[in-house]
């Protein structure tokens, strides 16, 4: 009999804070705060929403924010096929909440991409195979949620690293597009031209244009800010000292000890840039100091 009782208060509870949600959704589109005019649902998804609002009610926001910490527990027995089912459940609760979009292309193209990445004797040549997969998927959550939320600059922002960090072969021309899309959106991040022009400098024909809106994007910047004591200023300082010499900055994975997973490739890689330099720059933490690892053995 308790039970019952539970789940007919939680019933109650869900018909009460329904049309509230509604209608704080509503104040929140007049207000300009939440776009909802993004592109329609097709029949299944249709199908799916309706579904859930009748078996859950008001309570949508409640049962992600569970199948989130599901999702969570399944990532961290790297369970990563019943992590992307917990994410499409939360992204079809709540198909306007930036969050799970985010954290689930970041499950998928980063998290499960990056463990079948690590070389495993088990699974042999599924290894890339898989890691690719992944990859897509975390894509394919992105592009699901620019349906939803099109005003989103976040989501075409996480398109544009994805193409750039994690598709392979570099898709340069998609993450400028990327790039271009993000700007192009209310709030958009004042970086996005520049990172639009940096992309553009790989694209083999483009770099002339590259240039022309990287230097539009630096004067844009300079016009909207003081740049007497701004790092622009430093940076163009240091510019001017070095004179006609073309330099080009190496950021390497570093010097990891270890001859497992991905470690000797990223050694083998760092070891390749300082053959290659004239001049090597030797970070560390400057709030941790030297540190054991910071030390470099022959």
């Amino acid at each position: 009999m308790k039970p019952l009782l539970i789940l007919a208060g939680l019933l109650a509870f869900g018909a009460i804070r329904l049309p509230l949600e509604r209608g704080l959704a509503a104040d929140r589109v007049r207000a300009g705060l939440r776009d909802d005019a993004g592109s329609s649902m097709n029949v299944r998804e249709q199908v799916s929403q309706a579904s859930l609002v009748a078996l859950l009610g008001g309570l949508r926001s409640m049962a992600a924010a569970i199948w989130d910490l599901w999702a969570s527990s399944a990532w961290e027995k790297t369970n990563y096929a019943e992590v992307e089912r917990n994410y499409r459940l939360c992204q079809r609760l709540q198909p306007r909440t930036f969050y799970y979009y985010d954290r689930g292309q970041w499950m998928m193209a980063y998290n499960a991409a990056h463990y079948y990445e690590m070389d495993n004797a088990e699974r042999g040549a599924l290894n890339s195979l898989l890691r690719s997969a992944y990859t897509d998927k975390g894509m394919e959550m992105l592009r699901t949620g620019q349906r939803f939320l099109p005003h989103e600059p976040r989501l075409y922002e996480q398109e544009a690293v994805l193409y750039r960090d994690k598709i392979r072969p570099r898709q340069a021309d998609k993450e400028a597009a990327a790039w271009a899309r993000a700007g192009e959106q209310p709030g958009a991040p004042t970086y996005a031209r520049r990172m639009q022009a940096y992309a553009l400098a790989h694209v083999p024909g483009r770099e002339a244009e590259a240039e022309a809106m990287g230097r539009e994007a630096l004067l844009s910047y300079t016009k909207s800010k003081d740049v007497s004591t701004d790092l622009l200023e430093r940076w163009r300082q240091a510019e001017t000292e070095l004179g006609p010499c073309a330099v080009t900055f190496i950021d390497t994975a570093g010097l990891e000890p270890g001859d497992t997973g991905l470690t000797p490739r990223m050694r083998q890689q760092t070891e390749a840039a300082i053959a290659q330099a004239d001049l090597i720059l030797f970070m560390i933490d400057a709030r941790a100091g030297v540190v054991a690892a910071d030390e470099i053995r022959q």
